[in-house]
């Protein structure tokens, strides 16, 4: 008997024009991984200062109280035309989706995103040779790859 893992009801939103970059942050707020799509794509220097900044608006988010259980944590930020959303683990590993403030978005579509890279992340632990607690960044290209989907063009 084989084991499959539910999948959501909201359909993987597609973002082509739209994410700018995907972070990973460790629990140290070391980053694991910041993946630039699109014309964002030679601006990561920019991201990685963002990620780094945004670490400070999670804090200051679950510091405020948020008692309900949800890992999702919302829009953290607008920096430079850019809305910063944000998604903890329980093992307080970050995740961060950068999109413009000129994409229109739905907190359900982004929370179908942040799903799309938990599913992968857990994946990504299931690898034996991938150390969570490592500072390193994450090298596994089937986990880029899985994330290079919420940026892919949709089919017509």
């Amino acid at each position: 008997m084989s084991y499959s893992r539910p999948t959501s009801t909201i359909p993987v939103p597609r973002y082509p024009n739209g994410i700018a970059c995907i972070a990973v942050v460790g629990k140290q707020n070391n980053p694991l991984l910041i993946q630039t799509f699109g014309n964002a794509a030679d601006q990561e220097l920019k991201y990685h200062y963002l990620a780094h900044m945004s670490c400070d608006y999670v804090d200051e988010k679950l510091r405020s109280g948020s008692k309900s259980g949800d890992l999702y944590l919302g829009l953290l930020c607008t920096i430079e035309s850019q809305n910063v959303y944000g998604y903890m683990t329980n093992t307080r590993v970050k995740f961060l989706i950068v999109i413009p403030t000129t994409v229109p978005t739905k907190d359900s579509e982004v929370k179908a995103a942040f799903d799309v890279i938990h599913s992968a992340y857990i994946d990504l632990l299931g690898n034996p040779f991938y150390d969570p607690d490592s500072t390193q960044m994450v090298a596994s290209p089937r986990f880029r790859a899985r994330l290079q989907t919420l940026a892919a063009p949709v089919a017509s």
